[in-house]
Protein backbone atom coordinates (compact mmCIF):
# COMPACT_ATOMS: atom_id res chain seq x y z
CA UNK A 1 0.00 0.00 0.00
CA UNK A 2 1.40 3.60 -0.86
CA UNK A 3 0.62 6.17 1.63
CA UNK A 4 0.64 9.78 2.23
CA UNK A 5 1.01 11.87 5.62
CA UNK A 6 -0.27 15.30 5.01
CA UNK A 7 0.61 17.74 8.30
CA UNK A 8 3.58 16.63 10.44
CA UNK A 9 2.96 17.75 14.01
CA UNK A 10 3.12 15.71 16.77
CA UNK A 11 0.29 13.42 15.61
CA UNK A 12 2.00 12.84 12.70
CA UNK A 13 5.60 12.13 14.10
CA UNK A 14 4.19 10.08 16.94
CA UNK A 15 2.17 7.92 13.98
CA UNK A 16 5.84 7.82 12.14
CA UNK A 17 7.88 6.71 15.12
CA UNK A 18 4.91 3.95 15.48
CA UNK A 19 5.38 2.71 11.99
CA UNK A 20 8.83 2.82 12.29
CA UNK A 21 9.02 0.50 15.15
CA UNK A 22 6.35 -1.70 14.40
CA UNK A 23 7.17 -2.03 10.49
CA UNK A 24 8.17 -5.99 10.51
CA UNK A 25 5.25 -6.99 12.33
CA UNK A 26 2.70 -5.04 10.07
CA UNK A 27 4.68 -6.61 7.39
CA UNK A 28 4.23 -9.97 8.95
CA UNK A 29 0.38 -9.85 9.46
CA UNK A 30 0.31 -8.77 5.75
CA UNK A 31 0.18 -5.00 5.52
CA UNK A 32 2.89 -4.01 3.83
CA UNK A 33 3.34 -0.26 3.17
CA UNK A 34 5.40 2.48 1.83
CA UNK A 35 4.90 6.46 2.46
CA UNK A 36 5.50 7.73 -0.70
CA UNK A 37 4.98 11.52 0.31
CA UNK A 38 4.78 13.54 3.52
CA UNK A 39 3.83 17.55 3.36
CA UNK A 40 4.19 19.99 6.25
CA UNK A 41 3.49 23.33 6.21
CA UNK A 42 5.87 24.68 3.57
CA UNK A 43 6.33 21.57 1.05
CA UNK A 44 6.71 17.54 0.29
CA UNK A 45 9.29 15.65 0.44
CA UNK A 46 8.96 11.98 -1.83
CA UNK A 47 10.03 9.16 -3.24
CA UNK A 48 7.77 6.90 -5.39
CA UNK A 49 10.04 3.92 -3.77
CA UNK A 50 8.86 4.86 -0.16
CA UNK A 51 10.64 7.27 1.93
CA UNK A 52 13.00 6.64 4.88
CA UNK A 53 10.78 7.18 7.54
CA UNK A 54 13.83 7.88 10.42
CA UNK A 55 15.32 10.53 7.88
CA UNK A 56 11.65 12.10 8.03
CA UNK A 57 12.16 12.87 11.24
CA UNK A 58 15.83 13.52 11.77
CA UNK A 59 15.55 15.96 8.42
CA UNK A 60 12.18 18.09 10.38
CA UNK A 61 14.06 18.21 13.25
CA UNK A 62 17.13 19.99 11.56
CA UNK A 63 16.05 21.46 8.83
CA UNK A 64 15.03 20.19 5.20
CA UNK A 65 17.98 22.01 3.20
CA UNK A 66 19.88 19.28 2.62
CA UNK A 67 17.03 16.73 1.80
CA UNK A 68 17.13 16.04 -1.97
CA UNK A 69 13.67 14.32 -1.57
CA UNK A 70 12.35 17.63 -0.49
CA UNK A 71 10.84 20.26 -2.95
CA UNK A 72 9.78 23.42 -0.67
CA UNK A 73 6.36 25.11 -1.93
CA UNK A 74 5.20 21.63 -3.36
CA UNK A 75 2.29 21.75 -1.14
CA UNK A 76 -0.34 19.23 -0.20
CA UNK A 77 -2.59 19.88 -1.71
CA UNK A 78 -1.10 19.13 -4.84
CA UNK A 79 0.91 16.50 -4.14
CA UNK A 80 -2.05 14.33 -3.14
CA UNK A 81 -3.55 15.43 -6.89
CA UNK A 82 0.31 14.26 -7.95
CA UNK A 83 1.52 11.49 -6.42
CA UNK A 84 0.32 8.12 -7.08
CA UNK A 85 -1.02 6.63 -3.85
CA UNK A 86 -3.53 4.28 -2.28
CA UNK A 87 -4.39 6.06 1.36
CA UNK A 88 -3.74 9.72 2.49
CA UNK A 89 -3.41 10.35 6.03
CA UNK A 90 -4.86 13.39 6.76
CA UNK A 91 -3.16 15.20 10.14
CA UNK A 92 -3.28 19.16 9.86
CA UNK A 93 -4.51 21.12 12.90
CA UNK A 94 -7.94 21.34 13.23
CA UNK A 95 -9.83 24.58 12.75
CA UNK A 96 -13.44 26.26 12.48
CA UNK A 97 -13.94 26.92 8.82
CA UNK A 98 -12.40 22.53 8.51
CA UNK A 99 -9.21 24.16 5.99
CA UNK A 100 -6.68 23.14 4.68
CA UNK A 101 -8.07 19.94 5.82
CA UNK A 102 -11.33 19.63 4.10
CA UNK A 103 -9.47 20.67 0.66
CA UNK A 104 -6.79 17.78 1.13
CA UNK A 105 -9.90 15.32 1.85
CA UNK A 106 -11.86 16.23 -1.08
CA UNK A 107 -8.86 15.87 -3.63
CA UNK A 108 -8.28 12.73 -2.04
CA UNK A 109 -11.30 11.20 -2.26
CA UNK A 110 -11.33 12.59 -6.00
CA UNK A 111 -8.88 11.18 -6.76
CA UNK A 112 -10.17 8.08 -5.78
CA UNK A 113 -7.92 7.32 -2.71
CA UNK A 114 -8.61 5.85 1.09
CA UNK A 115 -8.33 8.53 3.47
CA UNK A 116 -7.86 8.04 7.25
CA UNK A 117 -7.67 11.11 9.56
CA UNK A 118 -7.55 12.24 13.65
CA UNK A 119 -9.21 15.91 12.44
CA UNK A 120 -12.16 16.99 13.02
CA UNK A 121 -12.24 19.87 11.53
CA UNK A 122 -13.61 18.88 7.99
CA UNK A 123 -16.03 16.35 9.21
CA UNK A 124 -17.70 19.07 11.85
CA UNK A 125 -18.08 21.27 8.40
CA UNK A 126 -19.12 18.60 5.69
CA UNK A 127 -19.44 15.17 7.40
CA UNK A 128 -22.40 14.30 4.92
CA UNK A 129 -20.80 15.96 1.76
CA UNK A 130 -17.70 13.95 2.01
CA UNK A 131 -19.29 10.21 2.93
CA UNK A 132 -20.95 11.09 -0.04
CA UNK A 133 -18.29 11.45 -2.08
CA UNK A 134 -16.33 8.36 -0.46
CA UNK A 135 -19.49 6.41 -1.84
CA UNK A 136 -19.36 8.28 -5.23
CA UNK A 137 -15.76 7.13 -5.72
CA UNK A 138 -15.69 3.82 -3.97
CA UNK A 139 -13.33 4.49 -1.07
CA UNK A 140 -13.41 4.62 2.42
CA UNK A 141 -12.78 8.04 4.78
CA UNK A 142 -12.07 6.39 8.44
CA UNK A 143 -12.19 8.98 11.08
CA UNK A 144 -11.45 6.74 14.22
CA UNK A 145 -9.12 8.94 16.06
CA UNK A 146 -11.02 12.11 16.00
CA UNK A 147 -13.13 11.35 19.23
CA UNK A 148 -11.64 9.22 22.24
CA UNK A 149 -8.52 9.20 21.48
CA UNK A 150 -7.22 5.61 20.43
CA UNK A 151 -10.29 4.25 21.81
CA UNK A 152 -12.11 2.10 19.15
CA UNK A 153 -15.61 3.50 18.85
CA UNK A 154 -16.80 3.60 15.90
CA UNK A 155 -15.49 0.19 14.36
CA UNK A 156 -16.88 -1.76 17.73
CA UNK A 157 -19.90 -0.28 16.98
CA UNK A 158 -19.95 -1.37 13.17
CA UNK A 159 -18.41 -4.75 13.87
CA UNK A 160 -19.09 -6.50 17.24
CA UNK A 161 -22.25 -4.46 17.73
CA UNK A 162 -23.80 -4.22 14.30
CA UNK A 163 -27.40 -6.34 15.08
CA UNK A 164 -27.62 -4.21 19.12
CA UNK A 165 -29.56 -1.29 19.54
CA UNK A 166 -27.10 1.04 21.11
CA UNK A 167 -29.45 3.15 23.71
CA UNK A 168 -26.88 5.47 24.56
CA UNK A 169 -22.93 6.54 25.18
CA UNK A 170 -21.67 8.35 27.70
CA UNK A 171 -17.95 9.74 28.36
CA UNK A 172 -15.80 12.22 27.51
CA UNK A 173 -14.60 11.76 23.83
CA UNK A 174 -11.84 14.19 23.69
CA UNK A 175 -8.46 13.55 25.26
CA UNK A 176 -7.98 17.42 25.28
CA UNK A 177 -10.55 18.02 27.69
CA UNK A 178 -9.90 14.96 29.92
CA UNK A 179 -6.90 16.48 30.28
CA UNK A 180 -7.77 19.75 31.32
CA UNK A 181 -10.65 18.30 33.53
CA UNK A 182 -7.99 16.14 34.98
CA UNK A 183 -5.28 19.02 36.40
CA UNK A 184 -8.17 20.93 37.00
CA UNK A 185 -9.09 18.16 39.58
CA UNK A 186 -5.45 18.05 40.54
CA UNK A 187 -5.91 21.80 41.65
CA UNK A 188 -5.08 23.86 38.19
CA UNK A 189 -6.95 26.69 37.23
CA UNK A 190 -8.73 26.21 33.56
CA UNK A 191 -6.32 28.99 32.43
CA UNK A 192 -3.52 27.16 33.69
CA UNK A 193 -4.62 23.43 32.46
CA UNK A 194 -5.39 24.79 29.18
CA UNK A 195 -1.50 26.86 28.85
CA UNK A 196 -0.16 22.97 29.68
CA UNK A 197 -1.95 21.17 27.37
CA UNK A 198 -0.82 23.26 24.33
CA UNK A 199 2.77 23.33 26.11
CA UNK A 200 1.82 19.25 26.19
CA UNK A 201 0.71 19.27 22.03
CA UNK A 202 -3.09 18.31 23.42
CA UNK A 203 -5.09 21.21 22.35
Amino acid sequence: MKVQLIGLGNVSKSLIELLINENERLNSLGYPFKIVSVSDSKGTAFDANGLNLKEILKYKKEGWASFIKYKEGYMALQAIKDIESDLVVEMTQSTLSGEPGLSHIKAALSSRKHVVTPNKGPLVVSFKELMEMAKRNEVKLLYEATVAAHVPIFCLLSSCFIADEVVSVEGIFNATTNFIIGEIENGRSFKEALDQAIKAGWA
